[in-house]
């Protein structure tokens, strides 16, 4: 196979783009760190070089204009902004203080990583097996019930926002028992609403989803209280995350993540999409147990909790 042949067969695989964009994001940091008027006027010209690599890109590949457009852009900025990227961490990397930085900076956050993928992997496992396992019809089916039990993380993370700094100093001026009166007003608040989103659910589903969609009446439930224990978690791992515990936060995260897999596996060749909303709700009740004796147990060894 020849070396255009390649890179054609490359620019059709699926994660062709998965793999590309992150490096366009990657390339913007010297320009959001670096400030500058100097630093602008370069990002300028290099812009314009984009806009004029666009240009050519349009007479050289016609059939494919949207992959033309994204190379074009990809890899001038690569070229534009390589070499600032570099000159900004250099300049940044000579003192001892940020290297002291980064270190900490990365013992904190790789174990995160898993983490995070974690819940990649509870928000989107289910979906993705339901078409395979399933057909695309039921997945459809089951994403907009999902979809609409999840607008309520909306109200959640606007209210834990409003409760996080708060948390976390009382946590820091060890007074952690006043966060009990707050967190029993939020969840209240939470499963009131998450109740109102279950009792409205035929109604919900008519106004968002064909009638075809009906059924997605009997996925709302589960998922709905899915999200109540998610907001409980996100209390619990507050003392975890301030006292730097991530790999107690990673344990939860990849143990629930692994559950959600095989109980989906399970389940829902067995009973359909529908028992992937219990699954759900069982793998997240579980991440929140999980992540409730991680904050017992970090309570005792700082804040001689009983």
């Amino acid at each position: 196979m020849n070396d255009d042949m390649y890179f054609t067969n490359y620019l059709e695989r699926e994660d062709f783009f998965k793999n590309i964009l992150p490096v366009d994001i990657f390339m913007e940091y010297p320009i959001s760190c670096g400030g500058g008027a100097s630093r602008a006027m370069g990002h300028c010209f290099v812009n314009n070089y984009c806009l004029l690599g666009d240009h050519f890109s349009r007479m050289d590949y016609k059939k494919d204009k949207v992959t033309a457009r994204i190379l074009c852009i990809i890899i001038v900025e690569i070229i534009g902004y390589s070499w600032m990227f570099f000159f900004s961490m250099k300049k940044r990397m000579v003192s001892s203080k940020i290297t002291k930085y980064w270190s900490y900076a990365i013992g904190f956050n790789i174990p995160l990583i898993p983490h995070y993928l974690s819940q990649t992997v509870l928000n989107s496992s289910d979906r993705i097996m339901i078409q395979r396992m399933i057909g695309d019809s039921q997945a459809g089916i089951y994403g907009v019930a999902y979809s609409l039990s999840m607008i309520m993380l909306i109200f959640n993370n606007a209210l834990m926002q409003t409760i996080s700094p708060w948390m976390y100093k009382k946590i820091k001026t060890k007074n952690e028992k006043d966060i009990a009166s707050i967190a029993y007003v939020a969840l209240t608040l939470i499963a009131i609403v998450n109740l109102l989103l279950i009792a409205l659910a035929p109604e919900i589903v008519a106004i968002f989803a064909p009638k075809s969609y009906y059924e997605a009446i009997y996925v709302i439930p589960p998922v709905a209280m899915s999200v109540f224990y998610l907001f409980l978690y996100d209390l619990f791992a507050k003392f975890a995350f301030y006292y730097e515990k991530t790999r107690f936060i990673m344990a939860a995260s990849v143990g629930g993540a692994i559950l959600n897999v095989l109980l989906n596996f399970i389940f829902i060749r067995k009973y359909g999409y529908i028992a992937a909303g219990y699954t759900t709700l069982v793998c997240y009740m579980t991440y929140c147990m999980i992540h409730f004796l991680f904050m017992k147990k970090v309570c005792k060894q700082y804040l001689l909790y009983r």
